[in-house]
């Protein structure tokens, strides 16, 4: 029996480890991702509704501040949504009250997407919802709009990048997953029943590698915004100095 030396048996054995864990994940796909064909059909058309080129389901506003509140997560803007007269307030939905108190009564931006069914809190009828989408104001403007690459890979080729900017020094991820999943839609048709790809997530990241964060495309639960647009309400932000994003689609299961 011949006998390695131990550094060189560790060595093999890690790249068994890495071979066999590998097996059965494609390189640059998550393990788990979900499946497009398992989207409810409803969810899937009214993802599409969202992410298309049109700028009215986009509610922002800049240096506002609330003048109501309804319940502990939650803020109240009266008088402010743009689709008057059939709608007049906009009320903002946080998954915890840590976040309305930190931007209750401040000079506040809101970029994120609106929705009217299911939305209850300011004028009855009269109100549009929206999940997170909110930074400060004071001191957060940049001098001149960054400038934010995003790469696209299809079945782990480089496909193309692309370029989404902000204003902001500190941004919402719902900002930026709104402009990328828009322009993915217009170009990969990934929330039309006729699109080719199957799965996919974007990745999120910055100089700390502990701060990276990925979105499934496909991770849609319910089939109304109310339900769908929920994950935003955590108001994720991020600095926008130093980000990019990788987007990985999938045509196959």
């Amino acid at each position: 029996m011949i006998k390695l030396p131990f550094k060189l048996f560790l060595f093999f054995l890690l790249l068994f480890i890495v071979i066999t864990s590998s097996h059965n994940i494609t390189l640059g796909e998550e393990p788990n991702l979900k499946k497009k064909s398992d989207v409810d059909p409803t969810g899937l058309t009214n993802m599409n509704y969202y992410f298309e080129n049109d700028k009215t389901r986009i509610f922002e506003e800049t240096k506002t501040k609330n003048d109501k509140q309804f319940l502990s997560n939650n803020l109240l803007f009266t008088g402010k949504s743009h689709d008057k007269p059939y709608y007049e307030d906009i009320l903002i939905q946080f998954n915890n009250s840590t976040l309305t108190h930190k931007y209750k009564d401040q000079e506040i931006d809101i970029y994120g997407l609106v929705y009217s069914a299911y939305c209850y809190g300011g004028a009855i009828d009269k109100t549009q919802c929206i999940y997170g989408g909110v930074t400060l104001n004071t001191g957060n403007k940049l001098e001149k709009p960054k400038n934010i690459g995003v790469n696209v890979f299809v079945d782990n080729e480089k496909q193309t990048t692309f370029v989404i900017s902000t204003s902001k020094k500190i941004v919402t991820a719902q900002e930026l997953d709104i402009k990328t999943r828009t322009i993915l839609n217009s170009s990969y048709n990934i929330y039309r029943k006729n699109g080719n790809i199957q799965k996919g997530y974007i990745s999120f990241h910055n100089n700390d590698p502990s701060k990276t964060f990925n979105y499934d495309l496909y991770d849609i639960n319910g089939r109304q915004a109310h339900d769908f647009l929920k994950f935003y309400s955590d108001n994720q932000t991020v600095d926008s100095s130093s980000l990019h994003l990788d987007v990985y689609l999938f045509k196959s299961e």
